[in-house]
């Protein structure tokens, strides 16, 4: 990677990533689909793709392919708001008699004064699509665009620059010429551009700008109060985008978050937002809300917005790509802290203390409970639960095993304190922090075995040393709850501490909690938490 210094840091509650200038989210959240085909005898659409979108005079526009009977064709819809974006009139743009004009881009170019809405035409017999162009000086008025007509050269005949005629087609301007960048399906994104008093005229110079696991969809930016361009493209597959980071448009892009475990946004770091249902695993071609309308397609980092088209990745199943059931929704970054909790079932939900930590928390942050009952450092890891963790990581990672390592739960779960089980301890941790996470360990809730002096008999004594060895190896934040629980148990006796804990055909169960006790524990772990976190304490409502 070159002339790119990259820094990886947690921001307090916004958890992103800084890349030389800007901050990607480490997260999104997702709103519910709020434009869907529309319901209609005349041409109904099933699929609603490639969103290119203004707010110009108050209102949203929205232009868009929609997947008719036969066609593919470009639809346009106005809003004020959002919330009202589905029940907005659609209109069909009868700017081409082509049965296939799609993938628009709209922008208003201050040279000429005029809107222009660039799109890919096909023409029976070219090899090629059309770089196509409409004007319109009315944005609000869907019939006031003129004729598609290519680009000039730029029509798949033989004086066509273009070595492959590629598809999805982008511009972008910087104050001396104007650029445009397509995809090709085959891992190049392609660069050709012209003096921008010439455009839309004179578009040469044909250039392989980027090569890398890529597949369409690329779409340029360039960064408020910076000389630095973002692009992001779309990989095969489960959709997802690679972002990319320049100092020119004609410069080397370099990859700032380019895999599927870590996108630019994708399954992998996206998530419903709080009350939607979830609806997608894709994030498809798409676009970012601007902080202006015109060539030089600003964007501000610090506000970042994703207009993009999504469905879930079990809905494909059987079907071609024309017959995908695109919806497009609306992706903001996810600025609440997320605590992914990690452990046995003393710390699961409805047996340990996992539920109570999540009921002192604020609106600010948020829990991932991620514990499951009966399993040890060990089986956590081999029965693949580790993974998902990692691969959909939070801010803040708390660790607690130990119950089920010890002697006598199988060899399936069993590790020796003093060996194996320092070292499974090791691997989760160095495995969090390479993926962002801030690894907190935590040492075993202590059954409650009482003596006959009425005070607690540890059990798990040499598992709790492990993990405070490990913790002061590391470096780490460590809650002592082995400790704590013992303390707080011996305060409150045996009898009356028996308020905390599950009733079962068995008897009492003194190893787990009741909701009063899951309450009453993770009060403790939360306490101590903001101790040795202190800037988790704006978090907690105690």
């Amino acid at each position: 990677m070159k002339n790119v210094h990259i820094l990886i840091t947690l921001l307090g509650c916004f958890a992103s990533v800084a890349f030389a200038d800007i901050e990607l989210p480490r997260r999104w959240e997702y709103s519910a689909p709020l434009i869907s085909p529309e319901k209609r005898d005349a041409d109904p659409s099933h699929a609603q793709k490639d969103p290119t979108v203004v707010h110009h005079d108050g209102r949203w526009h929205v232009f868009m392919t929609v997947k008719l009977p036969g066609r593919s064709v470009i639809e346009y819809c106005s809003f004020e708001k959002w919330e009202t974006a589905n029940a907005s009139k659609r209109t069909l743009l009868t700017v081409s008699d082509s049965d296939y004009f799609c993938a628009p881009q709209v922008f208003y170019f201050e040279p000429h004064k005029k809107w222009y809405l660039v799109y890919q035409v096909g023409m029976p017999g070219s090899k090629k699509m059309w770089v196509a162009y409409s004007t319109t000086s009315d944005i609000s008025n869907p019939a006031s665009w003129t004729k598609a007509q290519p680009m000039p050269g730029l029509d798949g005949g033989p004086d066509d620059p273009r070595e492959v005629g590629g598809l999805d087609y982008w511009i972008i301007c910087d104050d001396a010429r104007a650029y445009l960048f397509f995809t090709s399906l085959n891992g190049k994104l392609w660069r050709l551009s012209t003096g921008i008093e010439q455009f839309p005229a004179g578009f040469g110079d044909c250039t392989v700008t980027l090569e890398a696991e890529i597949f369409e969809a690329s779409h340029t930016y360039k960064l408020k109060g910076q000389d630095k361009y973002l692009t992001l493209i779309e990989q095969d597959g489960r959709r997802y985008f690679k972002a990319y980071i320049a100092d020119r448009l004609d410069g080397e892009w370099t990859a700032i978050a380019d895999t599927e475990a870590h996108p630019f946004a994708g399954a992998t770091n996206i998530r419903p937002r709080k009350g939607v249902e979830a609806w997608t695993d894709n994030i498809s071609h798409g676009e970012l809300i601007r902080d202006s309308n015109d060539q030089r397609f600003v964007i501000d980092p610090d506000h970042l917005q994703l207009l993009f088209q999504g469905m879930l990745e079990k809905q494909k199943s059987g079907k071609g790509y024309g017959q995908f059931d695109w919806r497009l929704g609306l992706l903001t970054p996810d600025s609440t802290v997320q605590i992914t909790l990690v452990g046995d079932s003393t710390v699961a939900t409805a047996n340990g203390w996992g539920d109570g930590f999540e009921e002192l928390l604020k609106d600010s942050a948020k829990v991932h409970n991620a514990a499951k009952n009966g399993r040890s450092s060990k089986s956590f890891r081999s029965e693949g639960l580790w993974k998902p963790v990692i691969e959909n990581p939070g801010d803040y990672l708390l660790i607690q095993f130990g119950h089920n390592d010890q002697p006598g739960k199988g060899p399936e779960r069993e590790s020796a304190a003093a060996t194996d089980f320092r070292d499974h301890l090791r691997q989760y941790v160095k495995e969090a922090q390479s993926v962002g996470m801030k690894p907190v360990l935590v040492t075993s809730l202590t059954r409650r075995h009482w003596g006959k002096d009425g005070k607690i008999v540890p059990s798990l004594a040499e598992y709790a040393e492990a993990t405070k060895a490990v913790a002061t190896e590391l470096g780490l934040p460590l809650i002592d709850l082995h400790a704590l629980s013992i303390t707080h148990a011996n305060a409150i006796g045996a009898e009356a501490y028996e308020q905390f804990e599950p009733k079962t055909e068995k008897g009492i169960d003194h190893t787990h909690l009741n909701s009063l006790g899951s309450r009453e524990v993770a009060k403790l772990v939360a306490e101590e938490l903001v101790r040795v976190v202190p800037e988790l304490a704006d978090h907690f409502n105690f």
